[in-house]
């Protein structure tokens, strides 16, 4: 009998051991990772709190816990572990919170998942030698917009997509540069000083290690902010076809990016610095001041508008790289952008920023190349000269909203074929198409109350123009030299006609019909020097 019992006692202990040693098991696999876990709070989901006890450097967080989906990452919940050098995150994964990786100084690598809808602020603060890769073209909206502060180098990787929305969304050209932020370019400290506070931050220094032909400047260096770039940072380096340059930076120093001979885009924050320590008037430093004013081979001279002193007009001689042939403002024009681009024989193409609302005064002037300006919706009034002499240009669309044309403002685009101009104009100034001689038509928008002297004198191939019913005055030589106008219809709406409106250069006119009963009594009487035989009371 007593060894049936010790028999018995026997086989309890070892059933009491083997259930100990599955619950252990069964225990331990849960802590496998050493990962700190919570339930959400609907309980249909796992959080990642923190690192937990695990001490290794490659951290893989799983895709599911104790049953349930990975769904989120706590806010610092792997702050300081300076010990990890990669994290792989799970697919499934949708929320990382603020800090979650902040001071992860040994981080080098980390993939972002493509289920990731939402980044906290400052996830990778501090990671200066992270390598960060996201498979988006930009960041989704409900990333913050200062997630990224501190990584060293992200690689945007564009998805194919089926929906149009998505492509088109992917395709925005105010998002982040689809290359990676570029590696070993030098930096120096500097500090950025507003209402008395003196800020840290960094300014580029020049090219460093760096052998990237596209060359994407990255908007925080070690965490801070990069807000210039020096003087002669990127002088000679011929190698470079294409710059892109953060919003963040205030300031591109003369001659940064003199001698460099490849370059063909340039996507810069802003254009037309202003200087205020001068005794009188504004000085502006227009768009080749980045490129400095010594030759360098395969350069191109560029007389620039850059303001007045003392009543007169100041201009500088910069040297532009005849290779240089588009140009992207993603951010502000500052100061309506004074003679900005004028003179930049080699520019082809530009596209401004939406926060723009202002054509500058000779802003493209003598941009002899130029073929396409991308124009922002926001833009008000295209000021004196803007476009003046750029003889490449074939079309133009003012965009709804804007009030004027300035003075001469496509004056000498000879090759100008198509303007269309928003019902919101009220005048078109002296000048402002005049010598456009591709023009061979136009139809003028109907809130139109003015149109000056000189305005279309010139446009040798202009065959028809039609009035508006709104249109209450034609100043002096409107039409002069306008040698293929057969006929024209002029409004009863208009009071004033000037003196020489068709003058004896209109050698096709034949026939003008008046829709007023009889000439109005302020219509110059010169108003038609031409042959042109005048019919009134027109009904059409």
């Amino acid at each position: 009998m007593k060894h049936i019992k010790r028999t018995l006692t026997l086989l309890l202990v070892i059933a009491l051991l083997a259930t100990t040693a599955l619950l252990f098991a069964s225990c331990s696999d849960k802590k496998e990772s050493g990962i700190a876990y919570e339930l959400s709070t609907d309980k249909s989901y796992y959080i990642v709190t923190g690192i937990g006890n695990y001490a290794g450097t490659a951290l893989s967080i799983p895709k599911t816990y104790d049953g349930k989906p990975v769904l989120e990452i706590a806010k610092n919940a792997f702050k300081d572990c300076t010990d990890l050098t990669s994290v792989t995150l799970p697919d499934g994964l949708e929320v990382i919170r603020a800090g979650a990786f902040s001071g992860c100084t040994g981080l080098t690598s980390i993939k972002i998942p493509d289920t990731v809808v939402s980044m906290g602020s400052g996830v990778f603060k501090g990671c200066k030698d992270l390598e960060v890769t996201v498979p988006f073209a930009k960041a989704p909206s409900g990333w913050s917009d200062d997630w990224d502060t501190g990584i060293d180098e992200i690689i945007w990787e564009s998805k194919e997509e089926d929906d149009e929305t998505e492509k088109s969304t992917e395709s925005d050209t105010s998002s982040k540069p689809t290359v990676a932020y570029s590696k070993g370019l030098e930096f120096a400290e500097c500090y950025r000083v507003a209402n008395d506070l003196s800020t840290k931050s960094y300014m580029v220094t020049g090219l460093g290690t760096c052998t990237d032909t596209i060359v994407s400047i990255p908007p925080t260096h070690q965490g801070l902010n990069v807000i210039s770039i020096d003087d002669g940072a990127f002088r000679y380096c011929t190698s470079i076809k294409e710059v892109i340059i953060p919003d963040s930076v205030g300031w591109i120093a003369e001659g940064a990016f003199a001698g460099c001979s490849s370059l063909e885009s340039i996507t810069l924050p802003t254009v037309n610095y202003k200087l205020t320590n001068m005794i009188s008037g504004d000085y502006y430093r227009p768009f080749g001041y980045i490129f400095g004013e010594n030759e360098f081979p395969d350069s191109s001279k560029a007389k620039q508008y850059c303001g007045y002193k003392d009543y007169e007009e100041i201009y500088a001689t910069y040297y532009i790289p005849t290779s240089l042939k588009n140009v992207t403002v993603t951010k502000a024009l500052s100061d309506d952008c004074v003679g900005a681009f004028s003179n930049c024989s080699t520019l082809v193409s530009v596209t401004l920023p939406e926060s723009a609302t202002t054509l500058g005064y000779k802003m493209f002037d003598g941009c002899t190349s130029l073929e396409t300006v991308n124009l922002p919706s926001g833009i008000k009034s295209v000021s004196n000269e803007c476009f003046q002499n750029c003889s490449s240009l074939t079309s133009i669309a003012l965009p709804e909203g804007t009030t004027t044309v300035g003075v001469s403002a496509f004056e000498r685009c000879t090759k100008l074929e198509n303007i269309e101009l928003p019902s919101t104009l009220k005048t078109i100034n002296n000048s402002a198409f005049s010598d456009c001689q591709a023009l061979t038509s136009i139809t003028l928008p109907a809130q139109l109350e003015t149109i000056e002297r000189d305005a279309f004198s010139g446009c040798t191939a202009l065959e028809s123009i039609t009035l508006p019913s709104t249109l209450q005055s034609i100043r002096d030589y409107a039409f002069r030299g306008c040698t293929a106008l057969q006929s024209i219809v002029i409004p009863q709406s208009v009071t004033y006609m000037g003196h020489g409106v068709f003058d004896d250069t209109c050698t096709a006119l034949i026939n003008i019909y008046v829709c007023a009963p009889s000439i109005p009594y302020d219509w110059e009487a010169s108003w038609n020097s031409s042959d042109a035989s005048v019919q009134t009371g027109y009904t059409g």
